[in-house]
């Protein structure tokens, strides 16, 4: 009876070695190195965010944030249009109601831009909201009819102590 035993923990704890050196459970191999998956379940698209970041998968919105005091943050969303329309379009689109809901906007930059290797459009805005300055990025790719806009929120000042990671977000974003 113990030598049965103690081949069956022998038998256990081989194959528990195995399968931790065989990849069982491992991190998905697509996940960038010192990045995460912050997407949603079943969504058509992988946002990956730096490790360091509090994924938020309760909020329904694909997205991260800095830490419980670094409140930056991104978010992605996507918006199926109800008519044909360009990337500038659905920005100036949504620019109306930033008009409208934010204090002090002013679109600060806006470009070309590449998300999973297909043209995109980049857009730089600051506002104040509830007192604070805040300075935005969007990145936005159409894809399949709809629109994914990526979303960097940060108070002014911090901006630009996150903005590498951001980019490195863009880059490696991709269509599942």
């Amino acid at each position: 009876m113990k030598l049965t035993k103690r081949l069956l923990s022998a038998a256990l704890a081989a194959l528990l070695s195995a399968c931790v050196l065989t990849s069982c459970g491992a991190a998905d191999p697509n996940v960038p190195e010192g990045m995460q998956l912050a997407s949603l379940d079943g969504v058509e698209y992988a946002l990956y965010v730096p490790e360091t970041w509090t994924v938020n998968k309760n909020s329904g919105v694909s997205g991260a944030y800095v830490s419980a005091y670094d409140k930056s943050n991104v978010s992605l969303i996507s918006y199926l249009p109800t008519s044909a329309m360009t990337t500038e379009q659905y920005f100036a689109m949504c620019e109306e109601s930033y008009k409208a809901e934010f204090d002090n906007y002013a679109l600060v930059e806006s470009g070309s831009a590449t998300m999973a290797d297909m043209p995109a459009q980049y857009y730089v805005y600051t506002a104040t909201v509830g007192g604070e300055n805040y300075k935005f990025l969007q990145a936005i790719v159409g894809n399949g009819g709809m629109f994914y806009n990526l979303t960097y929120t940060s108070l002014s000042d911090m901006y630009d102590s996150h903005i590498e990671e951001v980019m490195k977000m863009i880059e490696v974003f991709t269509f599942r």
